[in-house]
Parts: C-alpha cells; sequence; structure tokens
C-alpha cells in the first residue's frame, strides 16, 4: 500500500534553498503560481511557471530557487518498506 502526503508551499520572491535536500518517495510538483527554478545535483535547471508540474525521484538531491512570489502543491508518494 502507497502513502500519498500531500504539501502546499507559499514562498517569498528571491529565495534560495542554502543547500540540497532528498528525501524518499515520488515526488509530482504542481506550480500554482509565481514562477521557481528547479535544480537536480549535476543537471541544467528546469524554469517552471504557472501551471507547470514536474515528477521526480525525491531521493535525487535537489533545491528550489524563486524567482517570484509563488505557490506549489507537491505530492509525496511513498511505499512503506516491511
Amino acid at each position: 500500500m502507497r502513502r500519498t502526503e500531500f504539501r502546499e508551499h507559499r514562498l517569498q520572491a528571491d529565495i534560495e534553498a542554502p543547500g540540497w535536500f532528498a528525501e524518499d518517495g515520488q515526488h509530482a510538483l504542481y506550480l500554482v503560481e509565481g514562477s521557481l527554478r528547479l535544480e537536480f545535483e549535476g543537471y541544467r535547471e528546469i524554469l517552471l511557471t504557472e501551471g507547470d508540474a514536474a515528477f521526480y525521484d525525491g531521493r535525487a538531491p535537489h533545491r528550489w530557487h524563486i524567482g517570484a512570489p509563488a505557490r506549489v502543491v507537491v505530492a509525496v508518494v511513498r511505499t512503506p518498506g516491511p
């Protein structure tokens, strides 16, 4: 059985995560409003604008760069271990 957790983030402009973060689970990110750059360690940044979505393995080190005030909804899907 999978467990899904939904998170809503309201972010101010010009915020950059202080470092890389990662966590278990598959992530589905939906940008409700604003813009952000999603960066994965060792890869190019992806620019997301209102209505864009991204799907990724949360274990991959990543961070966000917020260019304008943004509202983001993230669904984290986890499969419980034994």
